[in-house]
């Protein structure tokens, strides 16, 4: 069935109809290999399509790769279907994974598509997942005081305050090293973030800055200044630092805080100080002001009494001599 054949006849003609029905009547061919797995096609999309990305954001698909997308990693990529794909998605348990773990996998089987590696992307078939983004609040005034003096003998109280007082990531402040700290220009540089236990670049460009010394942190970084160089100077793991700042808020009835709170109070509370947003823009390593202005500066209830004061003062006119002048 697999061997030579020869077909006859005595006109062209008549050997093309034998050959066409000789065609439609053998039995179909089974292949021996399936195909490229998504295995072997998802590495070398990482290494043609995604080498020059971020160090944070490679870390990020490894960390995407080993917690989900290995458990399909050895089917064929035309086995993959709009029903076993969208199954696969919902399998997973945290929002904001399951979105990543889309997005990942649809661009790579979109460029085997395009390669002709695959027929169809199934991720085109069936509704992208959504991830409700949490709203990160700053601190009210009041709250920042009773957060101050509630983190007071914690062991990450010099961490929080140096968040709080320089407006730095989580990351950035974890990565932050001796020969970061320029204490005669009272200057902070940021030049890298920890994440997942590594470090790397900056989030963006613009994350690479450098913050002057604000409030106390002067004095708080001193103790530091003995450390080797390239050594880091908060070497606290993530969960901990989070869950401890959860805890310490919740005993003190502040609900809704995350350590990015402290970044978005430190934005918050210098805008009302009349700090203008550009200014905030390059403290904090954004590209784009609207973006400090939309998502960062939140003015929070009180704040409104001291801006309708300064508005009163401003905008309150003496009628009396135009009324004299009337009559």
């Amino acid at each position: 069935c697999n061997g030579q054949h020869s077909i006859y006849g005595k006109t062209a003609e008549e050997v093309l109809e034998k050959l066409k029905t000789a065609l439609k009547n053998a039995p179909e061919r089974k292949t021996t290999s399936k195909g490229i797995t998504l295995k072997e096609w998802w590495f070398k999309w990482l290494e043609i399509y995604k080498h020059d990305v971020r160090s944070t954001t490679m870390t990020t698909y490894k960390t995407i790769y080993n917690n989900y997308i290995n458990k399909i990693e050895s089917m064929s990529l035309n086995d993959f279907t709009v029903f076993n794909t969208s199954e696969f998605i919902n399998s997973i348990q945290f929002e904001r994974q399951k979105v990543r773990t889309y997005n990942y996998l649809n661009a790579c089987f979109d460029k085997a598509v395009l390669l002709k590696l695959m027929k169809e992307n199934p991720c085109k078939l069936f509704p992208r997942p959504k991830h409700k983004k949490i709203n990160i609040r700053p601190l009210t005034v009041d709250e920042q005081d009773i957060f101050v003096k509630s983190i007071k003998g914690c062991i990450y109280e010099s961490l929080y305050l140096t968040m709080l007082q320089l407006g730095l990531r989580v990351g950035e402040a974890l990565a932050l090293t001796r020969e970061d700290l320029d204490f005669n220009q009272r200057l902070v540089r940021i030049n890298k973030t920890y994440y997942h236990g590594t470090v790397g670049e900056p989030k963006t460009d613009c994350g690479n800055r450098f913050v002057p010394m604000i409030g106390t942190t002067y004095n708080i970084l001193q103790q530091f200044i003995d450390l080797n160089p390239t050594e880091r100077i908060f070497k606290n793991d993530v969960k901990c630092i989070s869950k401890k700042l959860k805890e310490i808020c919740e005993k003190n009835g502040i609900v809704g805080i995350s350590t990015h709170s402290l970044r978005k109070t430190f934005a918050t509370r210098l805008y009302e100080l009349g700090v203008p947003p550009m200014q905030l823009q390059q403290w904090l390593g954004h590209a784009d002001v609207l973006t400090t202005e939309r998502i960062y500066i939140k003015l929070v209830p009180n704040s409104n009494k001291k801006w309708l004061n300064i508005a009163n003062n401003i905008l309150t006119f003496d009628t009396q001599k135009d009324t004299q002048m009337a009559i």
